[in-house]
């Protein structure tokens, strides 16, 4: 995770970094929140996966994080999903 953010702050090193992480167990991101807020990276967690969509939109991250079991969707069937999609591949 902390390679791929130093990647986004490396391409856009003036702007704030945002990422997305979906996980139904707040435990994990609060987690995030607590160790890239310090490095001035805005983390926005979703524990509803019915809200990804909306979410997705509504934030635009520079980064995804799924987690692989979710209720209702996997992470992995999301992550295709949005790679498939133009706007977002």
């Amino acid at each position: 995770v902390l390679e791929a953010v130093t990647q986004v702050l490396q391409e856009a090193p003036h702007a704030e970094a945002h990422i997305l992480a979906v996980d139904d167990d707040p435990k994990i991101g609060a987690l995030l929140q607590t160790l890239l807020n310090p490095w001035g990276i805005k983390v926005t967690t979703l524990e509803d996966p019915q809200c990804f969509w909306e979410t997705l939109q509504t934030v635009n991250p520079d980064l995804l994080i799924l987690d692989v079991e979710l209720p209702e969707f996997s992470g992995i069937e999301i992550c295709q999903v949005v790679r498939n999609d133009p706007q977002w591949s």
